[in-house]
């Protein structure tokens, strides 16, 4: 991590040390106080955290959907408030094709939100980007 305050290194933490040790598109939980990602790896999708003050990582099992996509699940949105991080996947179907859904994962529950609308049927080669805007009153 850099403080950007005075432009300067001031932690390191090691990636890939273990399986859960691994995160991609990273965003922030200021309640937590955490880093955090979702990860598809060897046909599981998992939620990664890590504490930057104490280095430790957790992970939590995600069941229902068979791939993170959006460039590994950095094309993401978190609404801090409510600590929904909303990430693409897919569901395959049985002629080959895999249907895209925009899914909910409560962060802080470490689950999936029901329904996962289904954004399109797709094959491969799909890029789609996704952001959050809170409304601000």
């Amino acid at each position: 991590m850099i403080d950007l305050r005075v432009g300067k290194m001031t932690t390191v933490i090691p990636e890939g040390s273990s399986p859960s040790a691994i995160l991609l598109g990273m965003k922030w939980d200021p309640i937590t106080k955490r880093l955090l990602g979702v990860l598809g790896q060897q046909g599981d999708i998992e939620l990664h955290q890590v504490d930057p003050s104490t280095g430790k990582w957790s992970r939590t099992m995600l069941a229902g959907f068979d791939a993170v996509v959006g460039n590994d699940g950095s094309v993401s949105a978190f609404d801090a408030k409510s600590g929904t991080l909303y990430v693409l996947m897919t569901k395959d179907n049985p002629g080959g094709s895999q249907e895209l859904h925009l899914v909910s994962v409560y962060v802080r529950q470490g689950a999936i939100g029901i329904p996962a609308p289904v954004l399109a049927t797709v094959g491969l080669g799909v890029t789609l980007q996704l952001t959050f805007r809170p409304t601000t009153k």
